[in-house]
């Protein structure tokens, strides 16, 4: 009788997990605690995602006795990988406050718009984390203990896309939620046309077209890995790194004359110095993202003529610790949330 009632389930489709559906989201919430779960204040509707369990989590012992693996015992485990969407200017704050690692809000303001200005962390290695709930069809697959080692914002003539490369502590298996129980958030996506960037203060944005932002915490699971645990036991940071790099129209030498240092070649004192601000305008009643960089410089400045193809300059560069802003990178959100709620 029982193998008839779990036939009837698979036929009527009344057993939801062996039904087949198309659901995958991502929810963010952060924790208190390192590795504490935290439910998620945000949801959104992610293009991919690579963040799962390790790959070989077990010990192996070869030995000299046979060809053959012989004995395992349970190693480090460390769950990674990436989860890419659309972003919008709400869901934003919680990447990067995760990959920057501190915030300080004003307002609201008399027309109830919050002023949020994001970090990174001056000196200390231990970043903030949070759980990652990802909707995988049938399960919902959850991350405690997730941090934000690395951060890409790529725009390239359709939606602005983000990318956030997560290491972990543990995993774990969570019922999957409905759509309509998912807090997804009612703001479109931002998209190319809302971007807008200035280059020592000169609009240029008729020129651009491309862009991708990095940052990059470093961070490594192994190295928060101690005696006594398979797991990390603490979010710990690495070098912090700021790259950017842009498609532009060529219609002057005045990049290439930045990176040399001279109006006619390059110079002994060096590279100029630029500031770069990125504006991500999603309108007067939604609110705007400007990361500005105030200390740029030019690693490569490239313009390579292939045959009779329009010439475009490929431009990358790091940015550098300002002693006047206190940061190499600063992301200035106003909208209408209040985050403080969110975050302890």
């Amino acid at each position: 009788m029982a193998q008839l009632s779990i036939l009837y389930q698979i036929l009527s489709g009344g057993d939801q997990e062996m039904s087949e559906q198309i659901l995958r989201y991502l929810g963010i919430g952060i924790e208190n605690a390192f590795g504490t779960e935290a439910n998620a204040d945000i949801h959104v509707d992610i293009a991919s995602a690579g963040l799962d369990s390790p790959n070989q989590p077990e010990l192996r012992y070869e030995g000299g006795l046979r060809r053959s693996l012989r004995l395992h015992k349970p190693g480090m485990y460390i769950p990674s990988g990436p989860v890419e969407y659309a972003f919008d200017i709400n869901s934003i704050f919680y990447l990067l406050y995760l990959v920057l690692g501190s915030y300080s809000t004003d307002g609201p303001d008399i027309d109830g718009f919050y002023t949020n200005t994001i970090q990174s962390l001056a000196n200390s290695l231990e970043l903030p984390s949070a759980s990652f709930h990802l909707g995988k069809d049938q399960f919902e697959h959850t991350f405690l203990g997730g941090v934000v080692s690395q951060l890409t914002i790529t725009v390239s003539k359709e939606f602005a896309m983000v990318s956030a490369e997560v290491i972990a502590q543990k995993d774990k298996k969570n019922t999957i939620k409905a759509i309509a129980a998912l807090s997804l958030p009612s703001e479109y996506p931002l998209a190319f046309h809302e971007l807008t960037i200035a280059i020592d203060n000169v609009a240029r944005s008729a020129d651009i077209e491309s862009v991708t932002l990095t940052i990059n915490n470093n961070a490594s699971g192994e190295s928060a890995v101690r005696m006594g645990s398979r797991y990390p036991v603490k979010a710990i940071a690495g070098n912090f790194d700021v790259s950017l790099s842009m498609d532009l129209d060529f219609e002057s030498t005045a990049e290439k004359e930045k990176f040399w240092g001279g109006a006619s070649g390059p110079a002994d004192a060096g590279t100029t110095e630029v500031d770069i601000d990125l504006t991500f305008n999603a309108g007067a009643a939604v609110g705007n993202l400007v990361f500005s960089i105030p200390k740029f410089v030019y690693d490569e400045v490239g313009l390579k003529p292939s045959g009779r193809s329009r010439m475009i300059q490929s431009i990358s560069g790091t940015a550098f610790y300002d002693t006047v802003s206190s940061a190499a990178i600063l992301a200035t959100l106003t909208n209408l949330i209040d985050y403080s709620s969110y975050i302890s």
